[in-house]
């Protein structure tokens, strides 16, 4: 759990989220650009082990875990699966029981909860 809450610091901030994240991650023509910069944040932020950890949570190689992360965490939002109180809550660091158990849920499931009509998480 705590692996999570540090992947998501590293992540977005909460003010960004609030800001402009959700219109970006339901942006086609600008979501790759939302999950690639997360995604290189992760990767200067997060150690090796770490990464290790969310690799086990997640079913991933540990190489693959930013990218994952991120794409699962932008569908997540995109799909209004992720409210900004969760995120900023999270990104905080004092989530309820619920929100973590909620974003664990969500990140390590792919395709959680896909509504017709949501982009589709990103291969890469």
């Amino acid at each position: 759990a705590m692996t999570i809450l540090i992947f998501l610091a590293g992540c977005m901030t909460p003010r960004q989220y609030q800001d402009s994240i959700v219109e970006k991650l339901r942006d086609p023509s600008r979501r790759t650009a939302v999950i690639v910069d997360c995604s290189e944040n992760l990767k200067r932020s997060v150690d090796a082990n770490e990464r290790q950890a969310a690799a086990e949570i997640m079913q991933v190689k540990p190489s693959r875990v930013p990218w994952t992360f991120c794409d699962r965490l932008g569908s997540a939002v995109a799909r209004g699966e992720v409210s900004a109180d969760e995120f900023s809550n999270a990104t905080s660091g004092g989530p309820s029981d619920a929100t973590l158990e909620h974003l664990v849920q969500v990140l390590t499931t792919p395709g959680f909860s896909e509504p017709q009509g949501a982009p589709a998480p990103i291969s890469r």
